[in-house]
């Protein structure tokens, strides 16, 4: 009996020590089940971060409850398989049991979850209308804002435009008026500086007979210029018209002289120029009393010239021809007969053109309105004359150094035919000269001067004013495009701000997609968990703790194999965890605790049945 009993008090002792182990076992297996699956959830957490963190918080709560509840059922299954016989069918039953109750609250979870899905999924659907609608109201915006930028820019333009037309149109009228007053300043003042020149300049007037030669310079009588060369004979004072002499009617200063110079013979172009003047000056008197013009032509003229210089072959000095042969047959080869002279003096041997021009006048003036003494003799040649030519017999070694020759011829026949008239330039010549000598006079006159340079003041001062309002207009037009431009630049920066606020409340409006993907992760991860929980039932996996006291590499340690994603979640379900006894940690997998727990639970079962 005390054999027996301390048979029995032995075996009571190995029971409480194997209980007491096998305590220790479960609550171990309890507290490493909820570690591995807060670690899982928590690194899940992580990975359902990238997506958005205002969703993973709720994810994570609901995991981390589900965990919890699925680890105190886990413990309150292992405490009742102590008390319970038939350990293994009632841990079987309550995994179903749970395995039923995670699958219902899921489904109602996924229910609930696809209900907010669908909502919103149907706001965004909604938001995505209203951001559209909003897009286009703000484009339609800016496009009226645009062309109303564009409109007050067209009408502030044609308004610049409209002010400068009336101004310019002002200043025009302005100009104008100013312009036409000038005008007739000028003109007045034009007026009188052509009064003024008519009285200095004008062709030179005869003086009265008179003993006294210096009469003659005196101001209105003296030539200083062709423009004071006269082409009409004026008939002079005469008190004596039978004086055998006569001093000069007209003087000669020469102060504006400006034709050729000569000191000895002339030229072939000279002696007709001279002529042209003295058949002008007895054309127009023959023609203001009433007779024909004097016919001249190139042949009385050449016939002429041929003359002198026979007179010249014959030493005649001051003194007529005598009609013979030889100066008779210049003219009849011309088919002219020659029928008078007349002769004149000039005394200078230096002279000009146009002294030899003042000498002719003076001749024929005397010859004309004092020949009495001459028995009007040169007066009856230029009366009767119908062919005449002139010239200037020039020889120094006779009493006058230059001799002026008057050849009066007629036909020869009644059927001979001459060369046509040539034309007299010397009236349109000295005119001309006389109109430029006025022309400059006037323009030389103090109050034309001023007048003009008056209408060149208001013609630059229009012009100016002219460029400063174009200046205005164009400034305004600048500034007003230059505004235009930066209301232009406003705007848009306006729009891009508006559809840049649009972007980014539609951004934050695409969080339901966001949600759904969250909640796809979820899902998932719900599935791999529940495939490893019923997994626990089919595979058949072997747990080996090492108890070795040797370092080696992680790889080293043989786990139980789990179904995983990636490679990258094995490898976050792979932690220490806490062992019984003096043991050092080994890394393990959650699969392979539960069949570790299980197979502790079978064997504890065999161990009482085999004591008892």
């Amino acid at each position: 009996m005390i054999m027996d009993h301390a048979v029995d008090k032995k075996k009571r002792d190995t029971e409480l020590v194997f209980m007491e182990k096998r305590k220790k076992i479960i609550t171990a297996t309890a507290a490493t089940i909820t570690a591995l699956t807060l670690v899982t959830v928590h690194n899940d957490e992580i990975m359902a971060d990238n997506v958005v963190q205002t969703t993973e918080k709720s994810v994570s709560t609901g995991n981390d409850q589900e965990s919890s509840s699925s680890s105190s059922n886990m413990v309150s299954n292992s405490s009742e398989t102590s008390e319970n016989k038939n350990g293994q069918e009632t841990v079987s039953q309550r995994q179903q049991s749970e395995t039923s109750s995670q699958s219902s609250s899921s489904s109602a979870k996924e229910e609930q979850q696809s209900k907010t899905v669908a909502a919103a999924t149907d706001s965004k659907a909604e938001q995505s209308v209203s951001s559209k609608q909003q897009v286009t109201e703000v484009t339609a915006n800016y496009t009226n804002n645009k062309n109303l930028a564009d409109k007050t820019l067209t009408e502030k333009t044609v308004k610049v435009n409209d002010d400068y037309n009336t101004q310019a149109d002002q200043q025009e009228q302005d100009n104008d008026q100013e312009q036409n007053e000038a005008q007739a300043k000028l003109a007045q003042a034009q007026t009188q500086a052509q009064n003024s020149a008519k009285e200095e300049i004008k062709a030179a007037v005869p003086i009265a007979q008179t003993d006294d030669p210096a009469k003659a310079y005196q101001t209105g009588h003296v030539v200083n210029a062709d423009g004071d060369l006269p082409t009409h004979l004026i008939q002079p004072q005469i008190t004596n018209a039978a004086a055998p002499t006569y001093y000069d009617f007209y003087g000669y200063n020469g102060e504006n002289d400006t034709s050729d110079k000569i000191n000895g013979t002339l030229t072939h172009d000279q002696q007709y120029e001279l002529a042209d003047y003295a058949l002008t000056l007895l054309n127009n008197w023959r023609t203001a009393n009433g007779m024909d013009q004097i016919h001249y032509n190139q042949n009385v003229e050449e016939a002429t010239l041929e003359l002198i210089n026979l007179r010249n072959e014959e030493n005649k000095d001051f003194e007529h021809i005598t009609f013979n042969n030889q100066e008779t047959a210049i003219f009849s080869k011309y088919d002219l007969s020659l029928v008078g002279e007349n002769l004149g003096v000039s005394i200078s041997q230096e002279t000009t053109l146009l002294q030899l021009k003042v000498e002719t006048l003076n001749a024929i003036t005397a010859m004309i309105w004092q020949d009495k003494a001459h028995y009007n003799g040169h007066l009856l040649n230029f009366e009767n004359a119908e062919y005449m030519g002139f010239g200037v017999q020039a020889n120094k070694n006779m009493t006058y150094p230059y001799q002026l020759v008057f050849e009066m011829a007629e036909l020869s026949g009644s059927k001979n035919t001459q060369a046509p008239d040539v034309q007299l330039t010397s009236e349109a010549f000295i005119e001309g000269k006389r109109a430029a000598a006025i022309t400059a006079f006037v323009e030389a006159d103090e109050g034309v001067r001023i007048a003009k340079a008056n209408i060149l003041n208001i013609k630059n001062e229009s012009q100016h004013a002219s460029i400063l309002l174009q200046s205005q207009r164009q400034a305004e037009l600048n500034q007003i495009n230059t505004l235009h431009e930066t209301a232009l630049g406003a705007l848009y920066l306006n729009y891009q701000n508006e559809l840049s606020t649009l972007q980014d409340l539609k951004s934050m409006h695409s969080e339901p997609r966001k949600l759904v993907q969250v909640e796809a992760l979820r899902k998932e991860k719900q599935q791999l968990i529940r495939k490893n929980g019923s997994s626990n039932k089919m595979v058949t996996s072997r747990l080996k703790i090492s108890g070795s006291d040797e370092k080696s590499d992680s790889s080293s340690h043989e786990t139980a194999l789990l179904p995983t994603r990636k490679q990258k979640s094995q490898k976050r379900s792979n932690y220490s965890l806490p062992q019984l006894g003096e043991e050092k940690d080994a890394p393990a997998s959650l699969a392979g605790i539960i069949l570790f727990s299980v197979a502790a639970l079978f064997g504890f079962k065999t161990f009482s049945k085999k004591k008892r």
